[in-house]
């Protein structure tokens, strides 16, 4: 929804149409969110196309930006095909432009040739989902499909100021300080126990269970 929502709306339909490009040097194309609705994109793409659009980051003719740069490519196979089956029962959503992505070369070196955005390894073997528990691995899982890692980095601690963007600050001094009740608490209203507001999009990690944020904080709360 943070991306494909009705644009920007962060909500369903998933009928995309937020203009990411004037977020970007201008030289980069057109990055506009896809409509994937079965009245948008799915509805000339098979099961197997989604599948490598999630995990390998790749369109049906065209590599895929911010999907290849996204966590979702360590989704498991089963999640990955829940994914994909859900957004099959969505109603079909019509719009002027089904979007996507349309990087052009310097865009795609910008990304991928200047080691800002290193091209992530792709993994061509089964990925099982790790067994849903109160544990570092199953919390590093949710921080990966969670996308709190594209914000944060893949370990969970901060990133620096780029052309890609602002610097992005480490969670894991502020999670150090705070009991697993607060954090869930801070992640479900969007507000810290001090009662600063969150300068985050927290409204994604607000709908995860507390199963998976009380797994989350042990991830944050471990050595990175």
């Amino acid at each position: 929804m943070g991306c494909h929502g009705a644009n920007g709306s962060e909500a369903f339909p998933l009928s995309g149409g937020t203009k990411f490009t004037d977020e970007l040097p201008s030289f980069v194309g057109s990055v506009v969110s896809a409509n994937i609705t079965p009245g948008g994109v799915l509805a000339d793409r098979t099961d197997g196309e989604l599948f490598n659009a999630i995990r390998f980051g790749f369109g049906k003719k065209e590599r895929l930006g911010f999907m290849t740069l996204l966590g979702f490519r360590d989704l498991s196979d089963e999640d990955t095909k829940a994914v994909i089956a859900y957004l099959r029962t969505q109603e079909p959503v019509t719009t002027d432009s089904n979007g996507g992505d349309q990087v052009n070369l310097l865009g795609v070196m910008m990304f991928f040739g200047s080691g800002l955005a290193p091209m992530p390894e792709n993994r061509f073997e089964s990925i099982a989902t790790p067994l849903r528990e109160n544990s570092i691995e199953y919390g590093r899982y949710v921080a990966t499909i969670g996308d709190c890692s594209g914000c944060h980095g893949p370990n969970m601690t901060g990133t620096e100021t780029s052309v890609l963007g602002p610097g992005i600050p480490n969670p894991r001094p502020f999670v150090s300080k705070i009991s697993q009740e607060e954090f869930i608490q801070t992640m479900r209203t969007g507000i810290r126990p001090n009662g600063i507001e969150l300068q985050m999009p927290w409204k994604n990690a607000s709908m995860m269970r507390d199963e998976d944020l009380a797994a989350l904080y042990t991830y944050l709360k471990s050595e990175p």
